[in-house]
């Protein structure tokens, strides 16, 4: 994939996006990928390299439940701090990103594709896929019913393997939530705010897709706040995750 992003929070630059939707941060993704891959192989989510600190049973079990009523067909694993194996990505949140992405916009080249600003608004836009998505656009002019109608339908796998991401088209993605403070590392679920700084045990959030059952990313953009470095446990400083097992950090020679 080749192309260019924008991670938009609420600031005086992009008060116009955010006037009157209840949305707390949005990621804007345009380009065009390199070869073609079909929609059953795109994943986009969340993972990590190393364990993460587990928030308790029942904050788990309430947060997998919101997701996987968000995204049916989500792929999810936790591992936590006191399990003995350091297999790197073992924690992941993965979800088809035909079924995930708030907005998915396809134009036939990079001129007509829609400008990417702080105030950009993208139109659901997909009748370039096939006649089942020209017919949703004539039946649902209303774009937010385009949207769930879409997320709907490929929430089958049986649907997401019908298409395929070309090499020609221009696709826009807008990625848009109302539950993660990005520009606070909170997640806002179940009537209260976690600071997931605590849990990420010193590790960023990441913005990306990447090609399902493999290590090649189409996009991988790390997000960091500076308090974890208030929260990294430093017993683990010294622990690097190399083909699943650990290893020391290389030595250091101290000043005298």
């Amino acid at each position: 994939f080749s192309g260019k992003g924008i991670l938009r929070i609420p600031a005086e630059e992009t008060k116009e996006y955010f006037k009157g939707k209840r949305r707390l941060s949005s990621v804007l993704v345009q380009g065009k990928f390199r070869k073609k891959i079909s929609f059953r192989d795109v994943l986009t989510g969340q993972e990590f390299c190393h364990p993460v600190k587990s928030p308790g049973y029942l904050i788990t079990k309430a947060a997998f439940a919101l997701f996987r009523t968000l995204s049916p067909s989500m792929e999810a694993n936790i591992v936590a701090e006191n399990e003995k194996e350091m297999i790197p990505n073992a924690t992941h949140f993965m979800s088809p990103m035909a079924a995930t992405a708030s907005i998915i916009n396809i134009s036939p080249d990079e001129k007509s594709a829609p400008a990417l600003t702080a105030t950009a608004r993208i139109e659901e836009d997909m009748r370039a896929v096939g006649e089942e998505f020209e017919d949703s656009f004539k039946k649902h002019p209303d774009m937010e019913k385009r949207i769930l109608w879409r997320k709907k339908y490929f929430n089958k796998i049986s649907n997401l393997e019908k298409f395929s991401f070309d090499t020609d088209a221009t696709y826009t993605f807008d990625f848009y939530n109302d539950k993660l403070i990005l520009e606070d590392l909170r997640l806002a679920i179940l009537g209260k705010k976690f600071d997931l700084t605590a849990y990420l045990a010193g590790q960023p959030l990441r913005i990306m897709a990447k090609v399902r059952g493999s290590t090649q990313y189409l996009w991988n953009f790390e997000v960091w706040h500076e308090r974890q470095t208030e929260s990294w446990d430093r017993t683990k400083s010294d622990k690097v995750v190399t083909d699943g097992t650990s290893a020391p950090s290389p030595a250091t020679t101290p000043k005298s």
